[in-house]
């Protein structure tokens, strides 16, 4: 899935494919 990340504060934010949130146990991904 593609993600905007911020890797430092005050740093521009980059669109990046990161690998799909997966939830905890009885948990829930929120999109």
């Amino acid at each position: 899935m593609r993600a905007v990340v911020f890797e430092r504060y005050g740093e521009p934010a980059e669109v990046r494919e990161v690998a799909d949130p997966e939830p905890a146990p009885h948990g829930v991904v929120v999109r």
